[in-house]
């Protein structure tokens, strides 16, 4: 079985998009250690911008390159509250958000991504 890393995958799927690798998420509630079910509030920034926050949602929120995350890996809003799956995933997710959709700017476009370890209960 061919396995790919998600942070790989996203960058393939960004070919031709250009990214601005320096933007961040910043964990403002909770921890990236999360337990199965627990929640993490992230802010997507890039410079002097906040692209989305609890008080301003946008974006698009990504876990493991999926849009919104699904039940196995973890789901993350577009406020950007990630929350772990019920039971813990075979790897960690990788958590990331992008001012615009993958595949659709033409320009720099800002993005971030950070880890999630998610432990035993």
């Amino acid at each position: 079985m061919l396995r790919v890393i998600p942070s790989l995958l996203l960058a393939v799927v960004l070919a031709g998009c250009p990214i601005c690798p320096d933007g961040e998420l910043l964990v403002i509630e909770g921890s990236t250690k999360v337990a199965p079910g627990q929640s993490v509030q992230f802010v997507f920034r890039y410079g002097d911008e906040t692209y989305s926050s609890p008080a301003s949602c946008g974006g698009h929120w990504y876990v493991n390159g999926i849009e919104g995350g699904g039940e196995t890996i973890g789901t993350v809003t577009s406020c950007g509250r990630y929350t772990a799956p019920a039971t813990r995933p075979l790897e960690d997710p990788i958590i990331s958000a992008a001012q615009y959709a993958i595949g659709t700017c033409s320009d720099c476009c800002p993005y971030a991504e950070e880890r999630v370890s998610v432990t035993a209960k």
